[in-house]
């Protein structure tokens, strides 16, 4: 025979869940609370002037982890998504923002990785390489990449880049945003911080755990223009 409960033995059940709930909610807010890009590792880099425009040099190779690499072995089409945001030292607002896309799948049947790059200006490029360090040098490593015209920049004040990576970005915004914002490198487009893309794209810069396979955050040493 099923013995009823009663509302005295169900009260402390309910009180136990609402109180698991309600202690859920501050670590939930507390995921989506800002970063402090000038507090994130500094990683090594090398600044060089190109005539009125700014190029930069580093590389990240570490996102590739073991469980990365393992999972681009494995044939299924992966996506590597690099933004690279300019800062001025002292304010926590982006002034400018390069956007960097790679694909990878593994083709089993002729053991080679197919690479598709859409690089900084909008230009896509695809190759085909035989090892996982072919796919480092491509999609980890960015030489001489285009990051601001000279008049975007403020002259005598340091600026860094604060550089996000992202493994699989399942969040359908960061998708959506970071495919608009190669549309418009593809294009040509110069778009500052004066523009509303600009500002959508700059608010994914608040992290949002659990968005990719892997994400990895780093800043370079400061230039001044």
């Amino acid at each position: 025979m099923t013995r009823r409960r009663t509302s005295r033995q169900l009260a402390p059940r309910l009180l136990l869940a609402l109180a698991l709930s309600l202690g859920r909610a501050p670590l939930a807010h507390a995921q989506a609370a800002p970063v402090n890009p000038a507090q994130f590792q500094v990683y090594p880099n090398h600044f060089a002037w190109d005539g009125d425009l700014l190029r930069a040099n580093f590389s990240f190779k570490d996102v590739l982890d073991p469980a990365v690499r393992q999972k681009l072995s494995n044939g299924p089409e992966s996506v590597i998504a690099m933004r690279a945001f300019v800062f001025r030292e002292g304010e926590t607002a982006p002034v400018r923002l390069v956007v960097q896309e790679c694909r990878v799948a593994y083709d089993l049947w002729n053991e080679v990785y197919n690479v598709q790059v859409s690089d900084a200006a909008g230009a896509t490029k695809a190759y085909r390489v035989v090892n996982m360090n072919g796919v480092e040098r491509l999609c980890t490593v960015m030489q001489n990449l285009p990051v601001a015209p000279r008049s975007a920049l403020k002259a005598g004040v340091p600026h860094f880049l604060a550089v996000v990576v992202d493994v699989n970005p399942v969040s359908p915004a960061v998708r959506a945003q970071i495919q608009q914002w190669m549309q418009q490198q593809a294009q040509g487009a110069d778009v500052g911080m004066g523009a509303s893309l600009f500002s959508g794209v700059a608010a994914l810069f608040f992290r949002n755990v659990g968005a990719s396979d892997r994400t990895l955050e780093f800043r370079t040493a400061p230039v001044v223009p």
